[in-house]
Formats: structure tokens, C-alpha cells, sequence
């Protein structure tokens, strides 16, 4: 049916087993009960369903670009709501159980007085606003009001407008945008300004995309009161250009291989998401006994611990460390491992060096060899290369020989 309207209403049940085709507006009124088995497909400006008790919808609901749902008690959706709409309305007073996925654009409104379960997926894609150019109008008969903007809702803290009013002489200036919203072809702006050099006042900008555009500005004064209110007149000059763009996002999510031998900064274990095109930087770092000893799941195979990543599909990062079985040892030919940095330096030989990874030890020790005997912290797990410093949180009591310490930092 090509009719402008269709209305249905029904006393007790209404069965839809096929289709439902219309433009562009269907309002379905039934007392007890509609089960819409396949598809009510639409490109009507508006499609309002009103229910008494209870909505069923086996297969799906597509439609452009309004859909409002008012339900007394139920709604149960078993596949999918997918919508090109520019608002989905959904009134509910106890329950709605989605069971599989609502991929929704740009819009979305739940109200729901109890309950919402969701099994699987809700996913709600952010909008993207920009809203620039410049343009007059006459809000009265010979004066002038000039507007000019340039505002991204992704970075409102860089955004400005500025207003002129020739009857009022009234010159706003932004001084900070607070927050934009769409609805249909209608953008609205609000945030704070000076008016002839003086802060402290406040705004709201409606712009209707249209031919010619509409503008209209609320200035209101800073104890809340309206100090200009101009309704959306028709622009007799210039243009304002409305872009609302899709903002895909993509989920990092790492780990740590064993668990317990280190971290990663930023910490997305439990899911990070990313603007497509992202670049983000992680570092690992080893807990004592702990080696890193490389990434799974980096851009770059061959990175050291800092890892950057593109975020342009979902992605996993696994930090991997290997165990370093004995933290200290002496540095002889074949060299000698211990558990404690007293064992080491007992055992060591003159001219030795006492080998220590970086970490943080608790421990006091006593040197009691007639010897030289060098103490040097900070290496690594296979003892290559030094990466850092030892940390001893503990005494070193020199009763006879000489130490050298080096990389150490002692503490009580």
C-alpha cells in the first residue's frame, strides 16, 4: 500500500504473517496482543506501535527513520532491531529481553521502568557531529543577525561561535562549548560566552539544515534569565553545513604470559576501545623473576617492551616472561647460582664478582672475607646486560675485606 497513512486497530489480536509494507506512516493499536512472525518493512517517515500487553517479534523490525515502541508490560525481541533510524524510541513499564543483537543508528532511547536483560549484544555507534560555516538572517524587519561557527563534537573544548545583532548591537562570543545534539536535520549547540565583552552568560543555538537554512539563538543571562531569544528564522544569506559521521571502534584486550610475572601499561584486561585508526602504546613490565621475552600480537613482532598498535580491527596483545630460576650468582668459570645475596657473598673468591638482578631484595648482609670482592646489581635474567638497579632493603656490614657496589640502591 502507497497510502500516506495506514491505521490498524485492533480489540484483541492481530497476526502478521508475511509483510507489512507502507509510506509513509503505520500506527498499529491493539488491546492485547500483535506476533509479527517475519518482517514489517517500511520507509515510512514514521512507524508508532502501541500495545496493551505484550509485542512479539520473531525475525526482525526494519525501518526509517522513526520507530517508537510504547509497551504496557513486555517486549521480546529474539533476533535482531536493526535500524537506519534517526531515533529509536522504546517505552517500556516492566520488560525487554533482547536476545541476540540491536545495532542501532544514530539515535537510541530506552525507558524502562524495571528490567532490561541482555543476552548478547546492544551496540550503539557513536555519532560524529560537525557543524561550520556562516550566515544572516533578519529577525526583525531591518536588523541583521549574523552567525559564523566551526564545531566538532569529537573536540567541542577548540570549537566557537560568534553572534551579531545590529538592533542590540549584542556581540556574543563563545567562550566555551558545552555540548551539541541532533535530531533529524536539526543540530542544537549550547555552551558559554561573553556578550559585549562581558562573561558569565550562556546559549542555545538551533540550526535547521534546510533551503534555505534555519537559525535561531537563546542568550539567557547569568542568573538563568533570558536576556535575547530569537526563533529559527530562515537564513537570507549564507549556509551551514551539517555533517553527522559514523565512529567505528575497535577493542584491544591484553594479557600477561604466565600469569602474575608482570603488566602492561595501559591495563586492558578487561577491554579498551579505540577510534579506528588509533595509535596506542604499551609498555611491559617484569615483576621479580620475571624476563620479558617478547609480545604476541604486536604490530611489530620484533619490538622491545614498548609495543604500538594500530587499532584497526579488534585485537589481543599477550606480554610473554620467562622465569629466572636463581636471581644472584657468581661470576666464575662455570659461574655459580644462589638464592640469597649473603649465600653469593660468602662463597665468592677474591677478584669475583657477585652478580645481581634488578629487583628489590630484602635481606642484610655480612662480609666477613679478607678479599676484594665486587657487588653489582642491576642485571638482566640471563646476567648479559644491565637494565637496571638493585634494589636492598637491608644492611651491608663490612667486618673485614673490601666491596665494590655498583647499580645498588640501599634502604632500610
Amino acid at each position: 500500500m502507497d497510502a500516506l497513512q495506514v491505521d490498524i486497530n485492533v480489540s484483541e489480536t492481530i497476526m502478521v504473517a508475511d509483510d507489512v509494507q507502507a509510506l509513509p506512516v503505520i500506527q498499529i493499536n491493539v488491546n492485547e496482543h500483535i506476533g509479527v512472525t517475519d518482517a514489517i518493512n517500511a520507509d515510512a517517515l514514521r512507524v508508532d506501535i502501541n500495545v496493551a500487553e505484550a509485542i512479539g517479534v520473531s525475525e526482525s523490525v526494519l525501518a526509517l527513520p522513526v520507530i517508537d515502541i510504547n509497551v504496557n508490560e513486555q517486549i521480546g525481541v529474539t533476533d535482531n532491531v536493526n535500524t537506519e533510524a534517526l531515533s529509536v524510541n522504546i517505552n517500556i513499564d516492566e520488560l525487554i529481553s533482547v536476545a541476540d543483537t540491536v545495532d542501532m543508528l544514530p539515535s537510541v532511547m530506552i525507558n524502562i521502568s524495571e528490567l532490561i536483560n541482555v543476552n548478547d549484544i546492544m551496540e550503539v555507534i557513536p555519532v560524529v557531529i560537525n557543524v561550520s560555516g556562516a550566515g544572516y538572517n533578519y529577525p526583525e524587519p531591518g536588523y541583521r543577525a549574523s552567525l559564523s561557527l566551526d564545531i566538532n563534537s569529537q573536540s567541542m573544548e577548540t570549537g566557537w561561535i560568534n553572534y551579531y545583532y545590529t538592533k542590540l548591537r549584542l556581540n556574543l562570543e563563545s567562550t566555551l562549548i558545552i555540548g551539541m545534539s541532533v535530531n533529524g536535520n536539526t543540530v542544537t549547540v549550547t555552551g558559554e560566552a561573553s556578550v559585549n565583552g562581558v562573561v558569565g552568560y550562556t546559549f542555545e543555538v538551533t540550526i535547521i539544515d534546510g533551503n534555505p537554512d534555519l537559525l535561531g539563538i537563546i542568550i539567557y543571562n547569568p542568573d538563568g534569565s533570558i536576556y535575547f531569544d530569537s526563533i529559527p528564522t530562515a537564513l537570507n544569506s549564507g549556509d551551514f553545513v551539517i555533517d553527522i559521521g559514523i565512529t567505528t571502534q575497535f577493542n584491544l584486550m591484553t594479557y600477561i604470559n604466565p600469569s602474575f610475572s608482570g603488566s602492561i601499561i595501559p591495563d586492558c584486561s578487561n577491554t579498551c576501545s579505540y577510534d579506528s585508526g588509533t595509535l596506542v602504546t604499551l609498555t611491559a613490565n617484569k615483576n621479580t623473576g620475571y624476563e620479558f621475552s617478547g609480545w604476541t600480537g604486536c604490530d611489530d613482532p620484533s619490538a622491545g617492551s614498548i609495543c604500538t598498535m594500530t587499532m584497526d580491527a579488534d585485537k589481543d596483545l599477550t606480554a610473554n616472561f620467562t622465569t629466572c630460576l636463581f636471581p644472584i650468582r657468581v661470576d666464575g668459570i662455570p659461574p655459580v647460582y644462589y638464592p640469597t645475596i649473603q649465600q653469593a657473598v660468602t662463597a665468592a673468591e677474591p677478584g669475583e664478582t657477585v652478580q645481581v638482578q634488578a629487583g628489590t631484595f630484602i635481606e642484610n648482609i655480612d662480609v666477613n672475607n679478607d678479599v676484594l670482592m665486587i657487588l653489582k646489581g642491576g642485571y638482566g635474567c640471563n646476567f648479559s646486560t644491565v637494565i637496571g638497579t638493585t634494589t636492598l632493603r637491608g644492611n651491608i656490614t663490612i667486618n673485614l675485606g673490601t666491596v665494590v657496589i655498583e647499580d645498588f640502591e640501599i634502604s632500610e
